[in-house]
């Protein structure tokens, strides 16, 4: 893509020096100073001289840029992942996926697995969007809870009689105390 840039801009330039060139040649014939000439060539080296150089030099900042930003980055506070829950029984795991349920982008799916590595939950009907932010934590009881920043809601997951419930908390309402991030995102 650079290269193809820098190209076009090289291809622009020849063409419009040369377009200069065989342009208006009086000067040449009705005994002028060669003013006109000497303008022509200030203005080719102005529009292609030093402006391609300033050209190649974006161009490979730019390019530097994009490798740099592409590269593995570290989570944000409250997105580590995979993240054990504090008994070490239970792991989070946060990945994207298109949407089962037809949504036009890509959601968190919140992914439980015991120790061994085996998902034993996969919340399908997950509506995080993968475009914000949500932060999780677990719990000391090993409750999940997981923040969407895109609405501001929280949702709990906990084992119940061998099976993942998952419920919306209501601060008004339910009188757990959230986990450290989470918390400081619902500032309490």
């Amino acid at each position: 893509f650079p290269y193809l840039y820098i190209r076009r801009e090289t291809v622009i330039c020849l063409q419009l020096r040369k377009k200069m060139e065989n342009g208006d040649r009086r000067h040449l014939t009705n005994g002028s100073s060669g003013l006109a000439g000497q303008a022509r060539s200030q203005l080719n080296r102005m529009l292609c001289g030093d402006n391609m150089k300033t050209i190649k030099i974006i161009m490979v900042i730019l390019l530097a840029f994009l490798m740099v930003s592409c590269g593995r980055h570290q989570a944000k506070e409250g997105q580590t992942q995979p993240l054990s829950s504090p008994t070490g029984n239970y792991i989070i795991e946060m990945p994207t996926y298109k949407s089962n349920r037809g949504l036009n982008y890509p959601v968190w799916t919140p992914t439980i697995k015991d120790k061994s590595g085996k998902t034993i939950y996969k919340d399908n009907s997950s509506e995080l969007s993968g475009y914000h932010n949500s932060y999780w934590d677990w719990d000391k009881d090993d409750r999940l809870w997981i923040y969407n920043s895109d609405v501001g809601s929280v949702d709990i997951y906990y084992l119940k009689n061998g099976k993942w419930i998952k419920e919306k908390y209501d601060r008004q309402t339910n009188k757990l105390n959230p986990p450290g991030i989470v918390k400081f995102k619902l500032q309490i």
